[in-house]
């Protein structure tokens, strides 16, 4: 917390932001006087109202409506590592929206998953979390892990639907080379999920989240109307963000940096010099362009020429004009306003499952 205090008083203290997130680890695992000096921390931080958004029009995207402040600042907890306490207490050092990481109410997942909460702790942690005062909640959910069924996935759909957060996470488990899950399945202790029953799971969490008055925003997020998130709205877009903390990434006027993933050789370098920096680089320009179109295109509204335009100076028609005729024809990507001056381009729904494969052609 020293560490993470004076990089933050050396590179963030003086700047305001649109935005924060806190957490990757999991920041309520801190206790005593680290959870003290940590909450000290939040309160320090400058985010920016809404109004701040509204006067940059960030690309012609939405920006969602939050709270009266319009104020965004989410922090990550575990069930199980949090209780009302700790999150009254987030709720006054300003934190106002809270990511819960759910990822499955069923016993065995949990385990397979190595996760040490129950199901009764994330209901718990949810309900505490309204006590505590939050309204913006998220809830995180897993499929694809090993052994689980399409009935387990509905289940876990239908109970995290009767909770109603504001805003569900659905990501496709991705085997970590070099993880005890991921060796598992190579040594043959356990199968990984077939692609038929991915799409399957895909297609289901689109069906009866969307029938529950949640919108599909982006490809592996779900909001209730007024509740997206703003803060990964920067990364899509091909943003700028200050990252503080061990392995913690940054992205600043076309440079991509990031600290040393060492915690130990993190907490020297920061206490002795200042920086903690161990990988850097510089992004030719069309390549830059073109990595923002493929996350951009990760959400539903998809993206807009004049937005592009202003973000890379790159016009993505010129970009991708040897492969969009084609993946239009494929059913891949579609125009929307076409025969405006601001066309958008974005993937159409049957796309999304298979959204990496089309993305890989536009790098």
């Amino acid at each position: 917390m020293e560490a993470l205090t004076q990089e933050f008083v050396l590179r963030a203290e003086k700047e305001s932001f649109l935005t924060a997130f806190i957490g990757g680890g999991t920041p309520t695992t801190l206790t005593g006087n680290a959870w003290n000096d940590f909450l000290t921390l939040v309160s320090r931080m400058q985010i920016l109202p809404q109004s701040a958004w509204e006067s940059q029009n960030i690309f012609g995207l939405e920006i969602p409506q939050g709270p009266p402040s319009g104020v965004e600042i989410t922090c990550e907890a575990n069930p199980g590592t949090i209780d009302f306490v700790k999150l009254k207490e987030l709720r006054s050092a300003g934190v106002n929206r809270i990511s819960i990481g759910a990822q499955t109410f069923d016993l065995q997942g949990l385990s397979i998953l190595g996760r040490s909460h129950s199901a009764q702790d994330i209901t718990d942690a949810y309900y505490s979390a309204r006590q505590a005062g939050f309204s913006q909640i998220n809830l995180d959910l897993l499929h694809g892990w090993p052994g689980q069924t399409i009935a387990s996935w509905r289940e876990d759909l239908q109970k995290i639907i009767a909770l109603s957060p504001d805003h569900i996470s659905c990501y496709a488990l991705n085997l970590m080379e070099g993880t005890p899950l991921a060796n598992a399945v190579t040594i043959g202790r356990c199968d990984s999920q077939s692609e038929e029953t991915l799409r399957q799971g895909w297609d289901l969490a689109g069906e009866l989240l969307e029938s529950n008055g949640y919108e599909r925003y982006e490809i592996s997020n779900f909001a209730k109307k007024n509740f997206r998130a703003r803060h990964n709205a920067q990364y899509w877009t091909g943003g700028d963000y200050i990252g503080l903390g061990t392995a913690a990434h940054s992205h600043i006027d076309g440079r991509r940096f990031a600290n040393t993933e060492d915690s130990e050789q993190y907490e020297r370098l920061i206490l002795s010099k200042g920086d903690a920096t161990d990988f850097s680089e510089y992004l030719p320009h069309e390549k830059k362009a073109r990595e923002t179109l493929v996350t951009w295109l990760r959400m539903r509204d998809g993206v807009p020429a004049n937005g592009f335009y202003e973000r890379t100076n790159v016009q993505w028609q010129t970009l991708i004009a040897n492969v969009l005729p084609r993946l239009i024809a494929s059913g891949g990507l579609e125009m929307v306003d076409e025969n405006t001056d601001n066309p958008s381009m974005r993937l159409t729904r049957e796309a999304f499952p298979v959204a990496d494969c089309i993305l890989s052609e536009l790098v």
